[in-house]
């Protein structure tokens, strides 16, 4: 340790032992010992004040991966509400949707109620005409079935008023059964009138 090497050795590897063993054990000239002090004193101060600048702007970098991270977490926080709100709108458009359909499908409903009503009624209007003509075509009928079969027209040839009035006819007009010029006297297209 007493050596010059060690001397050396320590000021490149660890400079504070290097100083200490070159003033104590005066290895070289005073004014040499002083320049190499004064280049390590000139190291340690540049390195103390970049140190200080580079604490500074790793506090700063610090700072601002803080302000990035809050960001980054603020945005994340915004996509999710985002996403949240889409989803939320999403299922909006889906119930509105449905709402139509179920509205589409009431008023398809409706309007096959209404057409089955009104055929309904098309029908009841159709059987009643029908019921009426079958009815007019049966009064019809039983008309001219009283009128052939009560009394035969070769049967209603009266002689006289008289044979008319005792068969119940009376005021016969032209064109009815039983009307014959012979008792229409005064020729009025009445006959038995008297």
């Amino acid at each position: 340790m007493h050596s010059r090497f060690w001397t050396i050795f320590f000021l490149i590897i660890f400079f504070p032992l290097g100083l200490f063993l070159m003033w104590k054990y005066s290895h070289f000239t005073k004014q040499i010992r002083v320049i190499i002090t004064l280049f390590f004193v000139i190291i340690v101060l540049l390195s103390s004040c970049f140190g200080g600048t580079n604490r500074a702007k790793e506090e700063e970098l610090i700072k601002k991966e803080q302000q990035l991270e809050e960001k980054e977490n603020k945005l994340i926080k915004f996509e999710n509400d985002l996403k949240a709100r889409e989803k939320d709108i999403d299922q909006k458009i889906k119930d509105y949707e449905h709402k139509i359909e179920e509205q589409k499908k009431l008023e398809e409903q409706r309007k096959l109620e209404e057409q089955e009503n009104e055929r309904k009624k098309q029908e009841e209007i159709k059987q009643q005409e029908e019921q009426k003509k079958l009815e007019e075509t049966q009064k019809q009928e039983a008309a001219q079935q009283t009128t052939t079969t009560a009394t035969p027209q070769h049967t209603l040839n009266f002689r006289n008023c008289k044979e008319a009035k005792a068969a119940g006819y009376s005021n016969i007009r032209r064109g009815e059964p039983g009307y014959s010029s012979r008792l229409d006297r005064d020729g009025d297209g009445l006959a038995c009138d008297k």
